[in-house]
């Protein structure tokens, strides 16, 4: 509610060190009206089709352990705002022109 509220907090100019934490799971404001899909449907999806799979979060300096599927959070902002126009591709090492 508070990012509703003010949204500024999540400004990534006047924030630069926010880092995103989870993949958002479904977010329903009007059930069934305004729906905004998640990932939480796919990671149960993965659990159904694989039972007792390990699902994990990535975190930033820490290796993931036995995990069978590891789950990366991202903010496109900070993606699309540092992609030059001119990439062909992108990798962990950055544009590949």
């Amino acid at each position: 509610m508070g990012t509703l509220v003010r949204p500024d907090r999540l400004n990534l100019a006047e924030h630069p060190s926010l880092n995103p934490v989870a993949l958002l799971p479904t977010i329903s404001v009007v059930p069934p009206v305004w729906r905004v899909p998640g990932y939480d449907r796919l990671i149960r999806q993965i659990l159904n089709a694989f039972p007792g799979s390990v699902v994990e979060t990535a975190r930033p300096g820490v290796p993931p352990s036995a995990a069978d599927v590891v789950t990366v959070p991202y903010d496109f902002r900070r993606v699309w705002s540092r992609r030059p126009s001119t990439c062909v591709m992108w990798s962990r090492r950055g544009c590949v022109t």
